[in-house]
């Protein structure tokens, strides 16, 4: 991403099919939420495929939420002016569930506004405490067809499905939520240094007067300079780092991900000419 927060000084792409470099002609292009995308179609029969993506970002401090700006509108239900409902109706729409299943998140989010006293901010707090400390990070425990339902009901999950909880929360309060995946730099800072070697996703909330604040229940945190922005929609299916359809026989497929941030100390835009440091 390339936005007030975050800058992108350089970015390369290049795909491998069985250790050779593709030679082909990418089309670039944005998609409906605003994410950059590639698209590549690959039309010889290949063993391995490999995507090496490298980048250099300059990601500053977010800017001091003002959460005083809201005066009297801090208190749930928020209240939206018909235009701000339809610009952030994509946001507001929470998963199609059982209406069994909807009525229990909905409790189960009702009970963060009434021992919070309808307070906002305390609510989303609260939310984002909650499922750090009462849900296991847990690899392997989920896949992508697991629903947010399924980890409200086991309490466990990693990442992308604590995001998606707190997105269906807040969505059920009628609070617009979206998700963001990225990449985060643990440091010493984080205990689970295991996310700082995979993918990250976490969520963004917009309230009034204030706008978009990320939260990241996986660490229990605000979203702040060790996040790093990939993408951002209304759920996985829009920020996924690869998607698409592979035609392959009947032999096994694995996947397997290596992720590597590390921090840069003195590195400015212009130092950088052609991908490589000078």
């Amino acid at each position: 991403m390339h936005d007030l927060v975050q800058s992108l000084i350089y970015f390369n792409l290049s795909i491998y099919l069985d250790g050779q470099l593709l030679q082909s002609n990418p089309t670039n292009f944005i998609g409906a939420f605003g994410n950059n995308a590639t698209f590549v179609e690959i039309e010889q029969p290949y063993q391995r495929l490999e995507i090496v993506c490298n980048s250099t970002v300059s990601v500053a401090s977010p800017a001091p939420r003002r959460f005083d700006l809201l005066h009297l509108h801090r208190s749930i239900p928020l209240i939206w002016m018909p235009w701000d409902r339809i610009m952030m109706q994509a946001y507001l729409v929470p998963p199609e569930l059982p209406e069994s299943q909807l009525r229990e998140l909905s409790d189960y989010a009702l009970r963060f506004v009434k021992r919070n006293n309808h307070d906002v901010f305390a609510v989303l707090h609260d939310i984002n405490c909650t499922i750090f400390n009462d849900f296991t990070y847990e690899t392997g425990s989920t896949s992508i067809g697991t629903t947010t339902y399924d980890v409200y009901a086991n309490h466990r999950g990693v990442c992308q499905d604590f995001a998606n909880l707190f997105i269906c929360l807040a969505r059920l309060l009628n609070i617009p939520a979206r998700y963001r995946t990225g990449y985060i730099y643990t440091a010493k800072d984080y205990a689970n240094k295991a996310q700082g070697d995979a993918s990250h996703a976490w969520l963004e909330v917009y309230l009034p007067y204030i706008g978009w604040q990320g939260y990241d229940p996986t660490n229990f945190c605000m979203v702040g300079k060790n996040h790093i922005s990939i993408a951002c929609g209304r759920i996985y299916a829009d920020t996924s780092p690869t998607t698409g359809t592979i035609y392959r026989g009947g032999g096994k497929e694995t996947l397997s991900v290596d992720v590597r941030v590390v921090l840069l100390d003195g590195l400015e835009s212009h130092q950088f000419e052609n991908g490589n440091a000078i």
